[in-house]
């Protein structure tokens, strides 16, 4: 039996030939664009299998200027859907994907990672500046969030990660909307640290969300 498409890019793109990874990476975005016209054809086990040959790809990703560059490429695949819901489901995998991983990701790796999550972060916020800042669709990002990278529960997230997304979140939102983000925006922004003040059974990650995005909301 032969490697399903999505195997098959994931293989490519966690390659041990440069030549062969940028190829698969190119080709991805087109692969993307054309499968998203159909409905059913994408689902969450199919985008873990992409993420996870992104994730090697990256990691195989050497010199600074190469892998910001990559970066956003990789972030800005989220727009390339002809349907919203893949790229939510897009951004929902690569929390995912870095929640398994990130206790994996060595010192020496951990900052293109963290360049990584900023990129796809703001990514997901000009997406929804995009959509005219639509309150079903920040619903959708702020659930993204809860449901992974800011889950209340302790074990839900490694705590490093956690502060990082926590650390970036209000900066990378102030550069996308800084001119268009209303009070009352901002407050459907804030709900999922809303979430974590009200049952994380974390005291040190509720104290830093309250001072790092709470303060900076005022």
């Amino acid at each position: 039996m032969g490697l399903t498409t999505e195997a098959h890019f994931a293989q490519q793109l966690a390659a041990n030939q440069p030549n062969v990874r940028e190829k698969a990476l190119k080709k991805i975005e087109k692969w993307f664009e054309r499968i998203s016209v159909n409905s059913d054809a994408l689902n969450e086990e199919t985008f873990l299998k992409i993420w996870k040959g992104i994730y090697y790809y990256f990691w195989l990703c050497d010199k600074m200027l190469v892998q910001e560059d990559r970066a956003d490429v990789i972030s800005k695949y989220i727009h390339v859907f002809k349907s919203i819901e893949y790229s939510f489901l897009y951004i929902d995998t690569f929390f995912k994907t870095m929640v398994k991983e990130w206790h994996c990701i060595d010192r020496y790796r951990l900052e293109k990672f963290m360049m990584l999550i900023r990129k796809v972060l703001h990514q997901g916020f000009q997406l929804l500046k995009n959509q005219k800042w639509k309150i079903k669709f920040i619903k959708k990002f702020s659930k993204v969030l809860k449901n992974t990278v800011l889950d209340p529960s302790i074990d839900s997230a490694p705590f490093g990660l956690k502060i990082h997304v926590s650390d970036i979140y209000m900066e990378e939102l102030a550069k996308v909307g800084a001119d268009e983000v209303t009070k009352k925006i901002l407050r459907k922004f804030l709900l999922p640290y809303c979430k974590v003040l009200c049952y994380s059974d974390d005291p040190s990650f509720s104290v830093f969300c309250q001072e790092r995005c709470f303060s900076l909301s005022h």
